[in-house]
């Protein structure tokens, strides 16, 4: 298995992720903070939106039980997205940005659990390795072309989009 296959490369942002938010508690000042924070809901948004359109139509495709794990993942896309929102109300290093970040952090880390937990494995299972391959230099190609979030909407997708983008998928 290559460090280009897709499963490899979600899992690798998966503890870029753990990283960044620990990170957050050593920036110096504000306007540290504030970038870190940035580029960590950025790097969020990028994740989530490549993993819709690339991990979880397969998913749903070709997996039994695909299309609720799938479904799932994408609502708790959502609540990480409305997490990140519940940020931005509030003044950066205060009490209660704190406390939005945290709420972020821990949404987040259920997902990221629940997709190494549950997700991952069926979608290995199900996807042979030179598809998984394909589907990382996509996934590559993604994020250079949305560096920062550039072209996406922070907004909620809707679960059955992801499902319907299922159907014209090719077979795993």
């Amino acid at each position: 298995m290559s460090d280009f296959e897709i499963t490899v490369l979600v899992l690798s942002e998966h503890e870029n992720f753990r990283r960044k938010f620990a990170a957050l508690n050593d920036a110096d000042d504000a306007e540290e903070l504030a970038a870190a924070w940035e580029e960590l809901a950025a790097a969020l948004e990028v994740h989530a939106v490549a993993e819709e359109q690339l991990v979880y139509p397969l998913l749903a495709h070709g997996v039994a039980e695909g299309a609720a794990e799938s479904e799932e993942a994408v609502r708790e896309h959502n609540d990480i997205r409305h997490a990140i929102q519940a940020v931005t109300g509030h003044e950066v290093g205060s009490e209660d940005w704190w406390q939005a970040v945290r709420a972020t952090q821990d949404v987040n880390a259920t997902h990221m659990a629940d997709e190494e937990r549950e997700f991952l494995p069926d979608f290995k299972q199900a996807v042979s390795d030179e598809r998984r391959e394909e589907l990382g230099m996509s996934w590559l190609q993604f994020h250079e072309e949305h560096d920062k979030a550039r072209g996406l909407s922070g907004e909620d997708t809707d679960p059955q989009d992801v499902l319907d983008a299922s159907a014209q998928v090719e077979a795993p």
